[in-house]
């Protein structure tokens, strides 16, 4: 099986053994899925003599860019500090350095985080170094020079992440955990665990956090294990936690100095299946696009046919919160006496939208069948993100 195969290949890097491919494997079949998961630059470097020169140039690729990518970050680096901004960055870059080479984790953009109250100052800093972007939310900007995109954060977890309050003000509070510029190994360990946490609820995710995670375990010498179990225990993210580590161990034989739980092998399979079906950020995967209304029919009150009703009212009459974000309609930012002339100023956008292949598919997530919302149900609480920390 291909996905095996892949795993096998990530696991031989890690290890430092060479990787030999069964005569028999499908080439095309390892190409695709290795793109798919962005992680073909370390296909090459286990089978240099693979055919495709795909896979050469991915190689030299995930190199040139990060070369590249390291004298930009201490650029930047250099002018928030010259300009009194207190800035760290996170997830990619820093656990690049865990790598057997460094060089090949490759990565779509870098994080820096500060305080919210320097975002639009920082955003301003970065415009003036070339960058090009806007803010997406109050306090996250997005900006873009030439093929590097770099984001800026005020907060490490942001309230649409669905985490619970604990975890939130826990990743939040990262200051005791800030020294010299960077995040204390072990803080950032916990992040990582948060951040796939996030992705797995919300839009998906593949096998590169996984394979982050088990780099860090095995060539991170200063993690804190008494402390990350601690804080895994009181933070309520050990059950995750622990299904994760039970992953690593039987992917990448990578062991936890945490017990893991007993990893049933359907639900390996069913994890497995799913992160390569959804490539490197859920976006392969098209049953990915229904997760938001999936779990507002999950999570909602009451017997399954008022969870819909209460979600077609939702939708044909969303909060204010929501409304003023709505492209088109921002003059009702601060302006809520206007919400009923916005909700028919939406009804006409969405009468006369071209493509009304989003509204189609809101419509009809109303009525998915009550055994798709078993399924994710299940595989949530066998994942240990059952509803009480939805």
């Amino acid at each position: 099986m291909m996905e095996k195969l892949l795993l096998r290949i990530l696991s031989d890097h890690l290890a430092g053994r060479k990787t030999d491919l069964p005569f028999d494997t499908d080439l095309s079949a390892l190409t695709k899925m290795a793109k798919e998961q962005q992680v073909d630059a370390i296909v090459y470097a286990q089978c240099p003599d693979l055919p495709d020169p795909s896979f050469a140039t991915a190689y030299s690729a995930a190199v040139f860019y990060y070369v590249n990518r390291k004298h930009t970050i201490a650029q930047i680096q250099k002018v928030l500090r010259q300009n009194g901004i207190d800035s760290f960055l996170v997830k990619g870059f820093c656990v690049a350095r865990y790598y057997p080479v460094p060089e090949l984790r490759t990565m779509g953009d870098c994080d820096f985080i500060m305080a919210p109250e320097d975002t639009a100052r920082a955003a301003a800093l970065m415009e003036l170094q070339g960058f090009h972007g806007a803010f997406v939310a109050p306090h996250e900007w997005v900006g873009t020079r030439q093929w590097m995109c770099f984001e800026i954060h005020g907060a490490l977890v942001n309230d649409d992440e669905r985490a619970p309050a604990k975890q939130q003000a826990f990743f939040n509070d990262y200051s005791p955990y800030l020294h010299d510029g960077e995040l204390d190994p072990s803080f950032h360990f916990l992040y990582l665990i948060e951040h796939l946490r996030k992705h797995f609820l919300n839009t998906g995710v593949g096998i590169r956090p996984f394979f982050d995670l088990a780099v860090i375990i095995q060539n991170a010498q200063d993690l804190r294990w008494q402390w990350i179990n601690e804080t895994l225990q009181s933070i309520d993210l050990m059950r995750f936690a622990r299904v994760v580590f039970s992953l690593l161990e039987a992917w990448f034989g990578v062991r936890a100095p945490i017990i893991g739980e007993t990893l049933d092998p359907a639900l390996e399979e069913e994890v497995r299946t799913k992160i390569f079906k959804d490539g490197a950020f859920g976006k392969s995967n098209e049953e990915n696009e229904r997760i938001y209304q999936r779990d507002v029919l999950r999570r909602g009150k009451g017997p399954l046919f008022w969870r819909r009703i209460v979600y077609f009212w939702h939708n044909l009459f969303p909060s204010y919160e929501s409304m003023k974000e709505y492209r088109g309609i921002s003059y009702l930012d601060g302006r809520p006496y206007l919400l009923p002339l916005a909700y028919l100023h939406r009804f006409a956008l969405l009468l006369f939208r071209r493509d009304k292949k989003q509204t189609l598919d809101t419509v009809s997530a109303g009525f998915m069948k009550k055994e798709e919302l078993s399924r994710r149900q299940r595989l949530l609480r066998q994942m240990g993100l059952d509803e009480r920390e939805i």
